[in-house]
């Protein structure tokens, strides 16, 4: 999730009310996406069933 953050932080601008909206609407479409979702979840088990945690 820390990869997640640091898109939307890149991603966010906050100049105005209307480019915050248009720039985490273009993030989420872009970033959010249920395949890449479910890659960061696979991830995050894989990573878990190794570490043995």
């Amino acid at each position: 999730m820390d990869a997640q953050f640091s898109s939307f932080n890149n991603a966010a601008h906050v100049t105005s009310f209307s480019t915050l909206s248009a720039s985490i609407f273009k993030w989420l479409e872009e970033e959010c996406k249920p395949q890449k979702l479910e890659e960061i979840v696979v991830d995050s088990l894989q990573n878990t069933n190794i570490n043995g945690v």
